[in-house]
């Protein structure tokens, strides 16, 4: 597969996300969620998903420069990286923020099944756990 293979379409929404899809030969191969406009001015990637079998394939680095493209300046690195995108930024020559923290997917959704849950659904409503409005306290 060539870089040639690859269409990347952009969605904005509300000037605030861009949600960006990769297709190779009209199969989606990968996907990002990019956050503009921050207080601070930057634009980070939030979190991006490459299929296993198109990685290391540059399909990331398409999709930032078209992110780049679309909002007129550069990326800036986030502040939760795993491995391989600290690598990106390394290559890319741009220093990472002081209090990066630096972990693979597979720590960050272990410590997410870990992490106690703070609420429930209700109805399809998220609920807090500590609700006192709630009738019952007993569905806690």
């Amino acid at each position: 597969m060539d870089d040639a293979s690859i269409q990347v379409t952009l969605h904005e929404h509300e000037g605030k996300v861009i949600y960006a899809v990769a297709e190779c030969d009209g199969v989606s191969v990968g996907w990002a969620t990019f956050i503009l406009d921050e207080p601070d001015g930057c634009a980070f990637c939030l979190n991006i998903e490459i299929s296993p079998q198109y990685r290391r394939r540059y399909i990331m680095s398409q999709m930032y420069s078209e992110v780049e493209r679309r909002i007129g300046r550069p990326l800036s690195p986030s502040q939760q990286l795993t491995p391989e995108s600290a690598a990106y930024w390394d290559k890319r020559g741009v220093p990472l923020h002081k209090d990066t923290v630096i972990k693979t997917a597979e720590q960050r959704t272990k410590e997410d099944a870990e992490r106690p849950r703070m609420r429930f659904r209700d109805n399809g409503v998220d609920v807090p756990l500590l609700d006192k409005t709630r009738d019952n306290p007993s569905e806690y």
